[in-house]
């Protein structure tokens, strides 16, 4: 996310969010709200949302002490931003107006979130991407490539799915984020209440996050990629069966209601 969130945004979305789980304070200052936010559903080297150290470091702080739970949602629709820039760059509009529906669908699709999961931080971001996505994206200096994931599937999945960074070259935030989330759904770091996390679930969302990820992005423009995703995607949702797990735990295609036995 090619955004500019300064010391000034920090203090101000602190000053208006209360933090989670802290002792009784007056005052927070900016450094220990920053270092407050070290048990984070999404530890700082996968985190996407800001242009430069100070950027993400703050950003990640926000999200870290207002909506923890969000991160992971947050932190993707920030990874899909990136490489929206990355590799349609001159489609500024078209890239911000997507990345501030998925802060909006973010907040918006989980009921009964905490009062402190407010919309002021996504807010802000959106207004500022809109304000200086473009003067950022131009001065950015190249970062090193994100540490890569895989899905906690079988050996085929790991393998298939670590082809995409090689033939989808240029996507690999979103690669990355989609993987990762599925390890947070995987072991069950999310409140329990409000968030479904069974296998088929973690599943089903990975199969989505990388088919949203990939229509919008438009990654099978190329036919490399292309042949890969559709790899990597059906050996997902191959797992359970070679697995050895229970039929019922068999993927279903939402298009025809019908298991996909092979």
């Amino acid at each position: 996310m090619k955004i500019i969130f300064s010391i000034f945004l920090l203090i101000t979305i602190s000053s208006a969010v209360p933090l989670l789980d802290r002792p009784t304070r007056d005052v927070w200052t900016p450094i220990e709200i920053l270092l407050y936010a070290s048990k984070t559903v999404v530890n700082r080297d996968s985190w996407f949302c800001g242009s430069t150290d100070l950027q993400m470091a703050a950003s990640h702080g926000v999200i870290a002490t207002s909506c923890n739970e969000k991160m992971p949602e947050i932190n993707h629709c920030c990874a899909v931003h990136d490489s929206c820039y990355d590799n349609y760059y001159g489609f500024q509009k078209h890239c911000d107006w997507e990345f501030c529906n998925c802060l909006e669908r973010a907040m918006t699709r989980t009921p009964r979130l905490p009062s402190t999961c407010t919309k002021i931080p996504t807010h802000a971001a959106c207004h500022l991407v809109q304000w200086f996505g473009d003067s950022s994206q131009k001065s950015q200096k190249p970062k090193q490539d994100p540490i890569g994931f895989h899905p906690a599937l079988n050996q085929t999945v790991i393998q298939e799915y670590n082809k995409l960074y090689k033939e989808c070259a240029g996507f690999r935030k979103p690669i990355t984020s989609c993987a990762y989330n599925h390890m947070v759904c995987t072991l069950e770091m999310l409140p329990q209440e409000r968030y479904n996390q069974e296998y088929t679930d973690c599943r089903d969302q990975l199969v989505n996050c990388i088919n949203e990820s990939a229509t919008f992005l438009e990654m099978r423009k190329s036919t490399v990629c292309a042949a890969q995703l559709d790899i990597a995607l059906e050996a997902i949702k191959d797992d359970a069966r070679l697995s050895g797990m229970s039929a019922d735990y068999f993927y279903v295609n939402t298009n025809t209601t019908a298991q996909d036995i092979q």
